[in-house]
């Protein structure tokens, strides 16, 4: 073997590099289908999160415009006070121009100190309601003019903020929100048992390949690459006629001579168990294939109507006619490769 040539199948290390191979092939599938899972889990919550975040903003809107209407009541009542501590000392007012827009830091400022106010008297006297001129010691007096403007300014706000018993109520009761709380909890159960991760059960019978006639059945391990055979284990003879099925653990048989019964064996208990299923439409060549999920589908010979069974309930449902003619349709194969 001439190795410049790079005859790689030839090397002494050739069947390891088939298994890497195969290997690595088999995680470029798997991860490809798992970042299609996620990215479809994305989009599915990032809807509810959307939908969550336009519910929670149309109940909050009119919540958040009443704190700032009482924001901005706490702020104008601040203002008036400290211009009520002016003309009583007769300083000079403050520009308020300022102090238009609080944040809720200053909102929090204010109603911390009222509430620890026993008394107007002791609010007045609070720094927070007192001019900066009144804080200084050196206070420049008022003329006439200016105090008798002030008295007027403060007229005009009282008739534009009059405060009356009207407005007492509105604060009293500025909004309610009634949530229903069992249908909120309904609506988080049903989120949460919307999305259930199904882990891939391992089997023993997985990576075999499954044969039946009569009583007796046969294994081929895709591992070993060996057959193992299995004589006169059933009671019940099986044919070409019957379909299999594996799902779960199990063989499914359909059709044959009983089409109204469906025969479900055990491979590890070797144990047959046979469920009524109703007159299956055509009892010969009937196909049958596994969802993977819940489901086994069921299609006889010139059948108008799709069998679905549900292996949780054990209960079996019909679809409307296909709309195609299913004459002589029946499976090319009579193996089950899982």
């Amino acid at each position: 073997m001439n190795l410049s040539q790079k005859d790689y199948d030839a090397l002494w290390c050739s069947p390891r590099l088939n298994q890497l191979w195969k290997t690595l092939q088999q995680c470029a599938t798997s991860y490809q289908t798992l970042e299609r899972l996620r990215s479809e889990v994305t989009g599915h919550f990032e809807q509810l999160i959307k939908v969550l975040m336009a519910q929670e903003h149309k109940v909050k809107t009119p919540i958040n415009s009443k704190m700032e209407h009482i924001k901005a009541t706490m702020s104008h009542i601040v203002a008036e006070l400290r211009d009520i501590n002016c003309i009583i000392n007769m300083s000079h007012p403050i520009n308020h121009s300022n102090n238009e827009e609080q944040d809720d830091e200053t909102s929090q400022l204010i109603i911390d100190t009222f509430t620890k106010c026993k008394s107007m008297t002791e609010l007045l006297n609070n720094s927070l309601c007192q001019s900066n001129d009144e804080k200084d010691d050196h206070k420049s007096p008022l003329n006439d003019d200016e105090l008798l403007s002030m008295i007027d300014n403060h007229i005009q706000l009282t008739t534009q903020w009059p405060y009356g018993d009207h407005y007492s109520t509105l604060l009293r009761e500025p909004c309610q929100v009634m949530i229903d709380t069992k249908n909120l909890k309904d609506v988080k159960d049903i989120i949460e048992s919307s999305f259930t991760l199904i882990q891939p059960e391992l089997n023993a019978f997985d990576r075999h390949i499954f044969s039946i006639y009569e009583n007796h059945y046969s294994l081929y391990s895709l591992e070993t690459k060996e057959w193992t055979h299995y004589k006169d284990q059933f009671n019940q003879s099986f044919n070409s006629n019957n379909s299999l099925v594996f799902a779960r653990g199990n063989v499914y048989v359909f059709g044959g001579a009983e089409p109204n019964c469906c025969t479900n064996i055990s491979l590890s208990e070797r144990k047959l168990k046979r469920v009524k299923i109703g007159i299956l439409e055509g009892q010969n060549h009937v196909s049958a294939v596994y969802d993977g999920s819940n489901n086994i589908y069921l299609l006889g010979d010139g059948a108008s109507k799709v069998v679905c069974v549900n292996l949780d309930t054990r209960k079996f449902s019909t679809f409307d006619p296909i709309g195609v003619d299913s004459t002589q349709l029946f499976s090319s194969y009579e193996t089950h490769y899982h």
